[in-house]
């Protein structure tokens, strides 16, 4: 029995031993399973299930001769529709994969929430941010801002800021800021008041360097010192917690007003 086809037949898709009792059947010729058994190397009662899988692989086939059953295997050129059955089957999977997947994604969306998290760097990367905080107005359109003033105005972070102010009036978005600065603020136009609220903090007492941003689902993060970076989260529970956080930080803030 020649056994280097073994493992070729096995990466086609046949186990081991039905490999063995294949290979044994091609050479034997109408065979019982006897015969089939002894030459595969393989136990009678394993090579009866062998050839019942080779059966309906359509791979061997049977035969009645007087009493007795004999076995054969079909032309190996049936392994071309061994091979094609097998795509299909895969192909089958494929689309019930595609039909399913979103179903069972869905299951873990509803069952846990995974934070999403973009980082950005640079000055544009940080403008990309506020430009995603601007689009996101009309669908919540209230924010909670942290900043520190005057590192902002030091990157020119806004090229004008009475155009940030009315792009955020345009879309509706009212805002409560919390800010630190050293010089005057920049005067809000009279028109814009009603949306904006605002109280200082002052600088000496909580010298931070970057800006917190909640609005709606997500959190904004940005450093305006060193390396200047800045991250969006997208989280409901992150961002939930931070805006109650900013509320005692609102109250608190109070007093310094």
């Amino acid at each position: 029995m020649n056994y280097s086809f073994e493992k070729d037949l096995q990466n086609l898709g046949l186990s081991e031993k039905e490999s063995r009792v294949y290979l044994a059947s091609l050479e034997l010729g109408p065979s019982p399973v006897q015969a089939i058994a002894k030459k595969a190397l393989v136990n009678r009662a394993t090579t009866y299930v062998m050839i019942e899988s080779l059966i309906q692989r359509g791979l061997i086939s049977s035969v009645k001769k007087g009493k007795k059953t004999l076995f054969i295997s079909e032309s190996p050129e049936h392994l071309k529709h061994f091979i094609q059955k097998e795509l299909s089957r895969v192909e089958e999977k494929r689309k019930l994969l595609d039909t399913i997947l979103p179903h069972l994604s869905s299951i873990i969306d509803s069952t846990s929430e995974k934070p999403k998290v973009e980082m950005f760097e640079g000055l544009d990367g940080l403008r990309e941010i506020h430009e995603d905080i601007l689009e996101h107005g009309p669908q919540k359109a209230t924010i909670d801002n942290i900043a520190s003033v005057d590192d902002a105005r030091e990157l020119v972070l806004f090229d004008e800021v009475a155009n940030h102010w009315e792009k955020m009036a345009g879309r509706k978005i009212k805002v409560r800021a919390i800010l630190t600065q050293s010089s005057s603020a920049e005067k809000i136009p009279e028109k814009l008041k009603h949306m904006w609220e605002e109280r200082f903090v002052p600088k000496e007492k909580f010298s931070f360097h970057g800006e917190l941003v909640i609005y709606g689902d997500k959190v904004a993060a940005l450093a305006y010192r060193g390396r200047i970076i800045g991250a969006i989260i997208e989280s409901h529970e992150i961002a939930h917690t931070l805006r109650c956080l900013f509320q005692l930080a609102w109250d608190g803030a109070e007093k310094y007003n």
